[in-house]
């Protein structure tokens, strides 16, 4: 007798629908494959929950509250006068901190649909430092923050799986623009995307084409969304916020010192490493140090976050003695330098930007700078005996540690006789 084997046609199979003789297939994973494919292909490190970024920078407890609520207000409005807000500040001033805050502080309190999505960029760092990985991270975080956009997300990335490596000229219309058209929200309330860091995207072409995107994306094509963009304030970058469209419709927010909050945030900082290393302290008065100390400290960081932390980081070291650690930091000692090697990291990075043949102009500029208290260009033309066009070159690439207070429109034509001050920033 032989004995064939046996075969089963729907053997391992689910979501069958049987009706008389005919069968359907309802597949979940095939309705969901676009998004998951999505989640494949995009860089997660870039969001604001990333594992690569923890723990993320955030504001101190009662620091930067004045930032916090611009923002906010801005995220909260239901009919805001302007689609995109602009927050720049040099480097080192908390941008990121205030992001990631703003963002932290909206999902706790129930608002997630008001946060349509986040993007950190980072200058070379893979996924984080070029302009295409920007929309497929942000569509990924829609499709799953405003529920009513998963379907057409998915369907984009089912039509087009190679959309996510695309340039961003080829994503904005089917990854942002038709999914958005198709889709019917329930809530009236415009959610925001939150873009920190655009000065570290790629080059100054990546970043004018991120900015053409967003610009083209509200005034051309109507998406319903708003941008909080946060870089340092580059001159380039400056220039194509001024630029209409995107001039009529952003609202600019400068990151101002605060020093009564980073005054607060170094004594905390400080109060927490003594409490911490009560053994070694025991012979230490409170408050350590002296408010007249933090005073000095608040003075050096000129409203530089980064300043502050890389200090409490130093003295806080579990290995070293925080007393002599603080003395390191406050006389010229040898150690000095070590404790702000990553400062001077980003420092160089920023100054290596100016051409070579502009460096020599580049160290006399800077030299004028920290011996002139706040100098006007045309104090530094007539100092140095150099064209106020060559100073303005040399100073497009140090917008973000020298501060130009610009001049009214009216006056910019007299430069020899009126020019904008300067202000070193770190």
């Amino acid at each position: 007798m032989s004995h064939h084997p046996r075969i089963s046609l729907f053997s391992g199979s689910q979501n069958l629908t049987f009706t008389d003789s005919s069968f359907t297939v309802n597949n979940h994973e095939s309705r969901t494959s676009g998004v998951h494919l999505l989640s494949q292909m995009i860089s997660k490190d870039a969001m604001y929950d990333s594992s690569a970024r923890n723990p993320p920078p955030r504001c101190h407890a009662e620091t930067r509250e004045l930032a916090l609520d611009n923002v906010i207000t801005f995220v909260d409005d239901p009919e805001p006068e302007e689609a995109v807000m602009w927050m720049n500040a040099p480097f080192g001033h908390g941008k990121s901190a205030v992001m990631q805050t703003v963002i932290e502080t909206l999902i706790a309190s129930g608002r997630k649909h008001r946060v349509a999505g986040a993007f950190f960029f980072g200058r070379d760092k893979e996924g984080r430092d070029k302009a295409h990985y920007l929309l497929p991270v942000i569509l990924y975080q829609v499709a799953n923050h405003i529920p009513e956009m998963y379907e057409h997300v998915n369907n984009a990335i089912n039509a087009d799986p190679i959309l996510p490596s695309k340039s961003i000229e080829a994503q904005l219309i089917p990854l942002l623009v038709i999914p958005f058209q198709h889709c019917s929200p329930s809530s009236t309330h415009t959610p925001t995307v939150f873009i920190d860091g655009l000065d570290e995207c790629g080059t100054t072409a990546a970043q004018h084409s991120v900015l053409k995107m967003i610009s083209d994306a509200i005034a051309v094509h109507r998406v319903p969304l708003r941008f909080v963009i946060a870089s340092r304030p580059e001159a380039h970058l400056a220039e194509s916020f001024n630029k209409e469209p995107l001039h009529a419709t952003t609202r600019f927010f400068m990151l101002d010192d605060d020093f009564a909050s980073l005054w607060q945030y170094l004594r905390d900082g400080f109060n927490e490493i003594y409490e911490a290393r009560a053994e070694e302290m025991s012979e230490i008065l409170a408050p350590w140090p002296s408010d007249s100390t933090i005073n000095d400290l608040v003075w050096r960081a000129s409203g530089q976050y980064l300043f502050a932390s890389t200090i409490l980081r130093f003295v806080g070291d579990e290995y070293s003695n925080p007393v002599e650690q603080l003395q390191v930091i406050l006389t010229l000692h040898p150690r000095r330098s070590s404790a702000f090697s990553e400062m001077d990291d980003l420092y160089t990075q920023i100054l290596n930007i100016c051409p070579v043949h502009l460096r020599d102009l580049l160290l006399r500029v800077l030299g004028a700078i920290i011996i002139i208290e706040n100098p006007t260009i045309a104090a530094l033309s007539d100092l140095l005996d150099e064209t106020i066009s060559n100073i303005t070159t040399v100073l497009r690439g140090l917008r973000a540690v020298i501060k130009v207070h610009e001049l009214p429109v009216s006056y910019r034509n007299f430069h020899k006789f009126i020019s904008p001050r300067l202000e070193a920033s770190g």
